[in-house]
């Protein structure tokens, strides 16, 4: 098991630093520090740990799936489908504090495109032809390797199941989520602060799908 005492320790220690306002990066060196976490410990704090107050803001922007039917749905094309890839393979995912679901694998940027890729992308398309957005804008990042590629891909596989929309290469993804529909689809904590509303879609397909590798950092 990847989550032992000392990570649930540290991790309470920055959740209780987080919420009296303590600087993030800062307060997560520290406590690393103090517990002498590995570098992939920290990344995994980093991705699941957040003040109650940032966390509460975070859930009462988040829309069920029967909300996205008269809404254009933006999806942040890679960060949906790294974390279908690493629950497809088995490994673990966090739960984190904010109710969104992440990957610690530290992926991005690296992607390959992969016979998971296509089932992750099936996954997505699964979902979105049980719940419909009135209209699905899914954007890759054009720095990252054969986004062109995948972008195709995904739109073949969006005609094949009847969604309305298109899939896009863009400089910025992030940017692009943001500007161009109502509700955001990813767990990227850049875009949940800044979005009006959002949607964890690799969170809900995981959750529905009861997958066992599904971590909190939370004592129990």
């Amino acid at each position: 098991m990847f989550i032992n005492r000392r990570i649930l320790e540290a991790a309470e220690d920055l959740r209780y630093l987080l919420n009296r306002n303590y600087n993030r990066d800062q307060t997560l060196t520290f406590v690393g520090d103090h517990y002498k976490l590995k570098k992939e410990d920290r990344f995994t704090l980093y991705r699941a740990i957040y003040s109650q107050k940032e966390a509460k803001e975070r859930k009462e922007k988040t829309v069920t799936p029967k909300e996205l039917k008269d809404k254009t749905l933006t999806i942040d094309a890679y960060n949906v489908i790294i974390v279908l890839e690493t629950m497809l393979k088995g490994k673990n995912l966090i739960d984190a504090d904010d109710t969104f679901v992440r990957d610690i694998q530290g992926v991005f940027g690296k992607h390959k495109i992969t016979k998971t890729t296509h089932q992750a992308i099936n996954l997505i398309m699964q979902t979105l032809k049980q719940n419909p957005p009135q209209e699905t804008l899914i954007f890759f990042d054009s720095p990252v390797s054969k986004s062109g590629e995948l972008a195709a891909i995904t739109r073949k596989k969006m005609e094949e199941y009847g969604i309305n929309g298109t899939a896009q290469v863009v400089k910025q993804a992030d940017n692009a989520v943001l500007r161009r529909g109502q509700v955001a689809a990813t767990s990227d904590s850049v875009i949940l602060q800044k979005a009006k509303k959002t949607f964890d879609l690799a969170g809900y397909i995981a959750r529905t799908k009861n997958y066992k590798h599904l971590h909190p950092l939370r004592k129990t």
